[in-house]
């Protein structure tokens, strides 16, 4: 309790261990040196502590000051080891190092990624680590651990990484997908490169193709069907998830046939639609005949062939989709057209080999058939832009022969009859 000063009283010794009693209480500057290492390689940061680890680490000059106080109460300090300590940095997707710092003893690390080891190694020198894990392996999601080892391979630390993606962007809208249809479409922003498509809970496929802000996923056209629920998820060349899963609203096909017509005996029903028409479906009478035709643009023909039907009988056309389905309320009439032309100034004059005239119509004139005194002679002619030009011998027809042609267009049909043929 006389005591006044301890100036320098543990200056000389270098000290590894310093055990202190309940009643001691520092006087001025007692000299306190940092701590020595007990063990040959031991790491220290300068300080001194409980050995019983029951304090925090103090600097010579704080120990003394504030001995006898908190957690400095009567006992043994050594020298306060560097923490051990592994300290990652985030990880980002499509790096192929996982890096950082760390302080201790370690030389060796193990990774782990969702539970399972996936590999050991790394490079640990001066502070510094790098762990090699390679592009694009490593997920926003997964869960990743590396554990840091001394070189007795004995476990000094292990931190969870954290793996974030520099990547954005997401699906912004998915079109009305229609049953039947192979292909998904929509728009979508950022870095998306790929999708899945997910149809009643189950990852039916992956893919698509993304450009320009639109993008087109192929699907077999069996897969979705009417009351399914199917979403489609973006995601970036690293497979790493961007935006929520956006849902594909399911719709039936829909068109109409909006005219139809067969001109005489064409062997074609030809017209107009709207919507999703694929196909047509023939009846007459309320049997189905046939199904097909080719159908774009806006305008259809179907091949009836030869088919033969009479003014009372009743020819429908219904619409189809591209799964052969009628489309409900796609049906039209089938108008059966009268063709005809209008001929005119048909002259021959004795001694010449052509009969001439004219002929206008929306229907093209491609036959005449020839006939003199009733009796058919010959059938041909050239017709062209409103001229009929029709070759006979030049002693067939006498003056006062009765001269009559027909006309007839591509498929046969009859446009006009006994147009009598001036003779002069």
């Amino acid at each position: 309790s006389n005591v006044t000063t301890m100036q320098d009283m543990f200056a000389d010794p270098s000290l590894n261990k310093l055990t202190l009693g309940d009643h001691f209480k520092a006087v001025g500057d007692t000299g306190l040196s940092a701590p020595k290492a007990l063990n040959d390689g031991d790491q220290l940061t300068g300080n001194w502590i409980r050995e019983d680890g029951q304090s925090k680490g103090y600097s010579p000059a704080d120990f003394m000051t504030n001995y006898g106080t908190g957690d400095l109460t009567a006992g043994t300090y050594v020298a306060e080891l560097v923490k051990s300590e592994l300290k990652p940095q985030e990880y980002h997707v499509g790096d192929v190092n996982i890096t950082g710092t760390y302080t201790g003893d370690m030389s060796l690390g193990r990774l782990t990624v969702n539970g399972k080891v996936v590999s050991w190694g790394g490079s640990f020198k001066d502070g510094q680590f790098s762990y090699y894990v390679g592009a694009g392996k490593l997920k926003v999601g997964d869960k990743v651990v590396l554990d840091g080892y001394n070189k007795e391979k004995e476990l000094i630390d292990s931190k969870e990484i954290e793996v974030i993606s520099e990547s954005s962007g997401s699906i912004d809208q998915v079109d009305t997908y229609k049953l039947g249809d192979s292909t998904i479409t929509g728009t979508y922003t950022g870095d998306i490169h790929k999708g899945k498509l997910v149809v009643n809970g189950e990852v039916i496929s992956w893919g698509g193709t993304y450009k320009d802000g639109k993008f087109s996923y192929y699907v077999n056209s069996q897969i979705i069907k009417a009351g399914d629920q199917a979403t489609i998820q973006g995601y970036d060349k690293f497979d790493t998830p961007l935006g929520d899963p956006q849902p594909v609203t399911i719709g039936e096909q829909l068109g109409q046939l909006t005219e139809a017509h067969r001109v005489g005996i064409s062997t074609v029903i030809e017209g107009n639609y709207t919507g999703d028409v694929y196909q047509g479906i023939l009846l007459v009478n309320g049997e189905k005949v046939s199904q097909g035709g080719s159908f774009k643009d806006g305008k259809f023909s179907y091949y009836v062939g030869n088919l033969k039907v009479s003014e009372d009988d009743q020819v429908v056309l219904m619409g189809a989709n591209n799964r052969g389905q009628q489309i409900p309320g796609s049906e039209i009439d089938v108008t059966i057209q009268t063709p005809t032309a209008e001929i005119n100034e048909l002259t021959y004059k004795l001694g010449t080999q052509t009969i001439k005239g004219a002929y206008g119509s929306d229907t093209q004139v491609h036959q005449g058939h020839l006939f003199v005194n009733g009796k058919l002679i010959s059938k041909g002619g050239s017709f062209k832009d409103g001229a009929i030009s029709y070759y006979v011998k030049p002693d067939l027809i006498k003056a006062d022969d009765q001269v009559t042609m027909n006309f007839y267009d591509g498929s046969g049909n009859l446009l006009a009859e006994n147009q009598t043929v001036s003779v002069n």
